[in-house]
């Protein structure tokens, strides 16, 4: 999305109530010869940035990149000064593989006021200093360069129009992830170097907990069957990020962890209610509380398009559907008990199914799956306990969406 780009989305259910929730309006940058000065979704950030990278290019063309990378190759410690401080940034953060390409492009944004050199300086500095497989691009029509970037082709990708390239007798997708072109237009790709065996896919995985500062929210859920309020914080720069990030599998958003201070207060009061129930009586009030506590639209509906959601946008955002709701249960379970999870994508449909420590020999729609016995939860299906299915999907083989953590 571009800076600015966000909609105005007001958080207010009958079924929980928040402050309006309105996504971070990205500032413009500023550059002051030393230091680019950035809105990151809202974050004020001082990325440190010699003014030797603000190198301008003279054209599109093939010859004009390559002049371009040759006057960069001059600043080999200027540029690893800056993937340095992204790096760390992005470490600070707890972003995953993206923010990084999101941090530069900021960078890019502020330090240069034209889109191909832009293009031009985040293809350099994520193929040269970062090591990522991406290629660049001239529109037929356009005549804009346009970055391409190969994202984690072992998962779909479903934000961004792709192109394929073949590169050891494999087909790879390079998406269009930045840059001047129109959607429709065909491309012509340049060549720097394609077979460099050393380059990587850029991942989506959330391999630490998203920390872009203190939460500055909160969302109140009732507990049901129990005179309990919960207050769960959660952050409008992560927002605003998670937005931005391309959408893809269901693992992820099923393996991602929720903020911080919304993790605290969740644990902190189901965690005392562990010594009252046993694994499945656990299990049971987590599955309630994710069936009642919020209120119920398709993504269609809330948007107007499909949007998957990681376990904090289902705090933040009024409405959750059948995905959402089973990757904050999914996490519940995993964070509070030992019991294993699977999710199960239907034709239309996404649920959950869970298998205890001890089989508590439930009646109900069960299956085996690596050699454990595992009960159908469905936190769509309000009332519904353990073991029931919906009856549209009761005879219906689920695909198994795996979870990272099982």
């Amino acid at each position: 999305a571009a800076p600015g780009a966000y909609a105005m989305r007001t958080v207010v259910s009958e079924q929980g109530s928040s402050e309006a929730y309105v996504p971070n309006q990205i500032k413009p940058g500023v550059y002051n010869g030393y230091q680019a000065q950035i809105d990151f979704y809202g974050r004020p950030l001082a990325i440190p940035c010699s003014q030797s990278l603000c190198v301008k290019s003279k054209g599109a063309k093939e010859n004009d990149a390559a002049a371009y990378f040759r006057a960069m190759s001059r600043c080999k410690y200027e540029s690893e000064s800056l993937w340095k401080a992204i790096d760390e940034q992005a470490k600070n953060f707890g972003l995953n593989d993206w923010g990084h390409f999101c941090l530069l492009r900021s960078v890019a944004e502020t330090i240069h006021s034209n889109s191909d050199d832009r293009v031009l300086f985040l293809f350099y500095m994520l193929r040269n200093q970062g090591g990522y497989k991406v290629k660049l691009a001239r529109g037929r029509e356009s005549g804009k360069l346009t970055l391409l970037l190969a994202i984690d082709n072992d998962k779909e990708v479903y934000s961004y129009i792709f192109f394929r390239f073949k590169e050891n007798e494999e087909n790879i997708k390079y998406y269009t992830v930045y840059g001047g072109g129109t959607a429709k237009e065909s491309i012509y790709s340049y060549a720097f170097n394609e077979q460099d065996q050393v380059l990587r896919q850029m991942g989506l995985d959330f391999d630490q907990t998203l920390k872009i500062g203190a939460c500055d929210k909160k969302r109140s859920l009732q507990v049901p069957k129990q005179k309990a309020v919960l207050q769960l914080p959660y952050n409008s720069s992560h927002m605003a990020y998670l937005d931005d990030v391309p959408m893809t599998v269901f693992p992820i958003y099923f393996s991602t962890d929720a903020p911080t201070e919304a993790q605290q207060a969740l644990l902190d009061y189901f965690s005392a209610q562990k010594s009252r129930y046993s694994q499945q009586e656990m299990v049971a009030l987590l599955l309630s509380f994710v069936q009642s506590a919020f209120a119920y639209k398709t993504d269609e509906q809330q948007f107007g398009y499909e949007k998957y959601f990681y376990p904090e946008e289902v705090i933040a955002y009024p409405y959750s559907d059948c995905e959402d709701r089973s990757a904050l249960f999914s996490w519940l379970v995993t964070q509070l008990t030992e019991a294993k999870v699977l999710g199960l994508q239907y034709e239309g449909h996404v649920a959950t199914a869970v298998s205890f420590e001890a089989d508590p020999k439930l009646t109900g729609d069960a299956f085996n799956y690596a050699g454990r016995k595992y009960y159908v939860c469905d936190p769509t299906y309000v009332n519904a306990s353990i073991g029931m299915s919906m009856p549209e999907f009761k005879n219906q083989t689920p695909e198994i969406i795996k979870l990272k953590k099982l």
